[in-house]
């Protein structure tokens, strides 16, 4: 549908240069390898179209050229060159909030470096809203429609409303980091933004492969006997999604799912049933489906799984009184030594400052001994919340 440039069709005076050949690529990586910082970003799809998490688009902006990389058109070996270029540290990259792209390219087997996330500044600068559409609007009074954010990423040919939109979420980086930087500034607040910026670089993301499929009402609805044969269920559910390249969701809807567990009747039902794939409503998969319910059952009856018991661990008088006491400790550490830090750090700075500095969830593994002071990964955060406790004159040496 698209040719190498998309003809008259600008963004921000950016002529979109459309990448789905080697050839082109090539053009592209021997550009920004000449460049001293870009901008990019991700369209991917996360089990919404497809099943698993997919790479759709890569988006990426210099100071001239601006380039959609189809890596559905391209392969592995062949994207190579351009990952190379994310993990040149000597290329800043500037992105808005690139967990979930920086997830993704690590199973690519690409570990981005070199990263100015404008969102980490946002939320140091206390912006309220960190959105990219907020950021936008605030510095440019120009409103982008989020409406295609959604949008089918995997499907071929896009759309030249997917194309523009996609390029609108890297044209306005660059000036935003520019903007952002001289704020941060101001604000004396560089020497934090770097720190965020190292840590969320040397994040490493494990893929595990899952077994397990319930959710906590799962474990509080069923019986440890009726658990096990929802999570098989669950488990062959999960396999065939992945066969048919489908959310798992898509394949067999998850009320449907749970409601065998209540009415195994459904399944002689199979072929009049709703929430069902076409794929998966025939005859076959139906007897699949009753072989696998029924080899289940067997295997929790020789379990000699429960029908009654949940299966959670019942505490004793004394372990019940034991959690009690702990969490009142815990309790009346936040309310008596980490309440007034962080209201000390909210007068010496602000409210916002103090919440993203000490936020609840920090302090209350502070205050349950779940997390060390020194374990804190921030420097900045370690000597602001030591330099509130100090003007105070509150002791964390139990917390150290």
């Amino acid at each position: 549908m698209f040719n190498f440039k998309i003809a008259g069709v600008k963004v921000r005076n950016f002529e979109i240069e459309y990448i789905k050949t080697d050839t082109a690529l090539t053009d592209c990586v021997a550009h920004l390898e000449t460049q001293e910082e870009i901008a990019f970003d991700l369209e991917f799809d996360k089990n919404l179209f497809r099943y698993g998490f997919n790479l759709c688009l890569i988006q990426i902006c210099s100071q001239t050229r601006c380039f959609v990389v189809d890596p559905m058109a391209l392969t592995n070996a062949q994207l190579k060159p351009l990952f190379a270029v994310f993990e040149n540290p000597q290329i800043l990259k500037v992105i808005h909030s690139g967990s979930e792209d920086l997830r993704l390219l690590q199973t690519l087997g690409c570990h981005l470096r070199g990263l100015f996330d404008t969102e980490t500044a946002l939320k140091l600068l206390n912006y309220e809203r960190t959105s990219l559409g907020s950021l936008i609007l605030a510095k440019f009074e120009i409103e982008i429609s989020k409406s295609l954010q959604t949008s089918n990423w995997g499907v071929r040919p896009l759309s030249e409303k997917q194309i523009i939109y996609s390029a609108h979420d890297v044209v306005f980086l660059l000036e935003l980091r520019a903007i952002l930087t001289r704020e941060l500034a101001d604000a004396q607040k560089i020497d934090w933004f770097w720190q965020e910026v190292q840590h969320f670089e040397s994040l490493v993301f494990v893929v595990v492969p899952v077994t397990d499929f319930l959710t906590a009402a799962d474990r509080k609805e069923f019986s440890e006997y009726h658990q096990f044969v929802l999570n098989g269920l669950l488990t062959f559910r999960e396999k065939n999604a992945e066969k048919a390249a489908k959310p798992a969701y898509q394949v067999i809807a998850n009320d449907l799912v749970r409601k065998i567990i209540g009415d195994p009747t459904i399944l002689d039902n199979w072929l009049k049933e709703r929430g069902i794939y076409h794929a998966f409503k025939t005859s076959v998969f139906q007897e699949k489906m009753q072989d696998v319910y029924a080899d289940l059952c067997t295997e929790a009856d020789n379990q000699q799984l429960s029908k009654t018991d949940s299966g959670r661990t019942k505490l004793t008088d004394a372990q019940h009184r034991e959690n009690t006491r702990r969490r009142h400790e815990t309790e009346t550490f936040k309310e008596q030594i980490f309440k007034p830090i962080q209201a000390q750090v909210a007068t010496r700075f602000n409210e916002l400052t103090a919440r993203q500095v000490l936020t609840n969830t920090l302090v209350s593994d502070i205050a349950s001994g779940k997390t060390k002071i020194s374990e804190i990964p921030l420097r900045y955060k370690r000597e602001i919340l030591v330099q509130a406790a100090a003007e105070l004159g509150i002791n964390l040496a139990r917390f150290e």
